[in-house]
C-alpha cells in the first residue's frame, strides 16, 4: 500500500552512491516519514537545489533514521548524492496516477453492472453480452461472479442483459418468489377477463350436425362481439407488438472487471 505524510522532508545525513539501496536522514527527522511494513511504501524525492538534479525512490523500509530504498522511479535516473541534499515526500505523476487507480478499485468493485451510452465498453468494463472470458483474465471479476453465468475450469460467461430490462431480485420478499440470483424470466400479462360490451348482436345455436342454411332448431339469443383493438377516444391509437414492454431507451450494459 502506498503511504503518505504531511510536509515530510529532511537532508541527507551521508552521501550514498547511485547504486546505494539505502540512506541516512537528518538525526531525528526520519520519523518524520512513514514506516512501511510487508508490502508497504512511500514516494520521495532525492533532489540537489544548486544543479536541480532530482532523483525519484521508493522507501520499502524505515529503521529510525535509516531508509530502505528502491532507485530510479518514474523513469528518473539513479545518480550520487552528497551529504545535505534534500529528501522530500512530494506529489509525483506516479504517485497521482496509483492513488487514482486504487480511489477506483474502491468505488466501483468488480462485478458492478451500468448502463452506457455508446457501443463500445470504455476500459476496465466489458459488455454483458454473455461472452466467456478466461478466469485468469479477469480475476476480480471471476471473484465477483464466478459460474453464475456459466462457464467451467478455466473459462466463465458474463451476464448476457442484450435486449432485457433488470428487475431487483426478490430474495425471500415474496414479490417475484422462487427466483434464483441471476435467472432470466420472461415477459408477460397478469392474468385476467374481458367483461362482454353493448351493443350485442344475434346469434342462433344449432343442433350438432345441422348447418346454418338448414334452418333447423335452436335458440337465438344475444352475443357480445369482439375485433381488434381500437382507440377508446382518449388515449389514442393502441400500439401491439410481440412483447408486453413500457417505452424505453435502447443503451448498452457494461460489467466492471
Amino acid at each position: 500500500m502506498l503511504l503518505f505524510a504531511n510536509n515530510a522532508n529532511t537532508t541527507l545525513a551521508g552521501g550514498i552512491t547511485s547504486g546505494a539501496t539505502s540512506l541516512t536522514v537528518a538525526s531525528g527527522a526520519g520519523a518524520k516519514f512513514p514506516s512501511p511494513t510487508g508490502g508497504d511504501y512511500f514516494v520521495a524525492t532525492l533532489i540537489n537545489t544548486t544543479t536541480l538534479v532530482s532523483e525519484i525512490i521508493h522507501v520499502t523500509a524505515r529503521s529510525t533514521d535509516t531508509f530502505t530504498i528502491v532507485r530510479a522511479q518514474e523513469g528518473t535516473p539513479a545518480v550520487a548524492w552528497a551529504s545535505g541534499d534534500t529528501i522530500a515526500m512530494l506529489m509525483t505523476a506516479g504517485t497521482a496516477q496509483a492513488f487514482l487507480q486504487a480511489t477506483a478499485s474502491f468505488a466501483v468493485p468488480s462485478g458492478a453492472i451500468f448502463s452506457y451510452a455508446n457501443n463500445v465498453a470504455p476500459a476496465g468494463y466489458l459488455e454483458c453480452n454473455g461472452a466467456s472470458v478466461a478466469t485468469v483474465s479477469y480475476p476480480d471479476l471471476f471473484a465477483a461472479i464466478g459460474y453464475l453465468y456459466g462457464g467451467s475450469a478455466g473459462v466463465f460467461n458474463l451476464p448476457d442483459l442484450r435486449g432485457y430490462f433488470i428487475r431487483g431480485w426478490d430474495d425471500g420478499r415474496g414479490v417475484d418468489s422462487g427466483r434464483s440470483l441471476g435467472t432470466n424470466q420472461t415477459d408477460a400479462m397478469q392474468g385476467h377477463r374481458h367483461p362482454p360490451l353493448s351493443p350485442f348482436t344475434t346469434f342462433r345455436a344449432y343442433e350438432p350436425g345441422a348447418t346454418q342454411d338448414s334452418n333447423a332448431g335452436g335458440a337465438t339469443g344475444l352475443m357480445a362481439t369482439t375485433g381488434d383493438p381500437v382507440t377508446d377516444g382518449t388515449n389514442g391509437a393502441p400500439r401491439t407488438a410481440p412483447e408486453t414492454r413500457p417505452i424505453n431507451l435502447a443503451l448498452m450494459y457494461i460489467i466492471k472487471t
